[in-house]
């Protein structure tokens, strides 16, 4: 799936390490599911996030968040919170 401008790269945390955020639209629409893990790769203006097929050191996890309004658990990546890279 080829999506353009719908992540986020900034800095956040202790470290001012980069972050990479997809909403749960995103994640839904290419169907994410929670503890799913990921391989993200750059090439040249692109970030490649594809399914995890061994272990790498660019690997994060489909994480997500409790709706409050529904209480349904919505996938999303947010590689900055030590919580949602487990």
């Amino acid at each position: 799936m080829l999506l353009k401008k719908v992540y986020k790269v900034s800095s956040k945390g202790k470290d001012d390490t980069p972050r990479l955020f997809l909403q749960h639209l995103v994640c839904e629409a290419a169907s994410f599911v929670p503890g799913e893990k990921l391989s993200v790769t750059e090439r040249g203006d692109q970030i490649i996030i594809s399914e995890l097929k061994e272990t790498n050191m660019n690997q994060i996890s489909v994480s997500s968040r409790k709706n409050q309004s529904t209480g349904i658990r919505r996938p999303l990546v947010d590689t900055a919170k030590e919580s949602y890279k487990k």
